[in-house]
């Protein structure tokens, strides 16, 4: 994740905010190295948490990301966004199970825990396709998407068009984003 510094903050926020989503793409990529991996727990959480992250910042700083990500590209992240979910879902639901307490055998509980068990191992398995199928998919679109992020056009003598630094616009979008709330 990007640390802005002060200086990077009196930048011009087309340039910031290509900043912060590039740093959200390589997350993206490292995350999905480490689930490709398979030894990483939380890689696959890391994974959904930096395409949740570019989504947003792809989407907050939308006005100064002009000929950036193109429909087809904010709508495959979307869909890569939502293909890991249920493998997210299957790895909470083993967590829970492992943590509940072993105690004495009333009624077949210990037998029912074992088969809830068995049956979250086996979804794990069959929702982990689709999730690493998301991060081949990501790995493709990544290169087009870094591309893109890492250019932009600004007018040099057009006084009237000058951006705002990165920390008036940030400022701005956060407001945006409270008032939501």
């Amino acid at each position: 994740m990007l640390k802005l510094t002060a200086a990077q903050l009196g930048e011009p926020i087309q340039r910031v905010s290509r900043m912060i989503c590039l740093a959200h793409v390589d997350d993206a990529l490292s995350a999905g190295k480490r689930v490709a991996g398979g030894a990483d727990v939380e890689a696959l959480h890391d994974f959904r948490v930096a395409l949740r992250r570019l989504r947003s910042a792809l989407g907050s700083y939308r006005p100064w990301l002009a000929g950036t990500g193109r429909r087809r590209t904010r709508r495959e992240l979307r869909r890569l966004a939502d293909a890991p979910n249920a493998a997210r879902d299957a790895e909470v639901r083993l967590e829970l199970l492992a943590a509940l307490p072993g105690g004495p055998d009333h009624d077949g509980e210990a037998a029912e825990r074992q088969l809830a068990k068995s049956r979250a191992s086996q979804d794990l398995e069959a929702a982990r396709r689709p999730a690493r199928s998301a991060v081949r998919r990501f790995a493709r679109v990544a290169p087009g998407l870094r591309k893109s992020l890492s250019t932009y056009r600004a007018p040099v003598l057009d006084v009237a068009s000058e951006m705002p630094a990165a920390a008036t616009a940030i400022a701005k979008v956060l407001a945006g984003l409270a008032g939501e709330l």
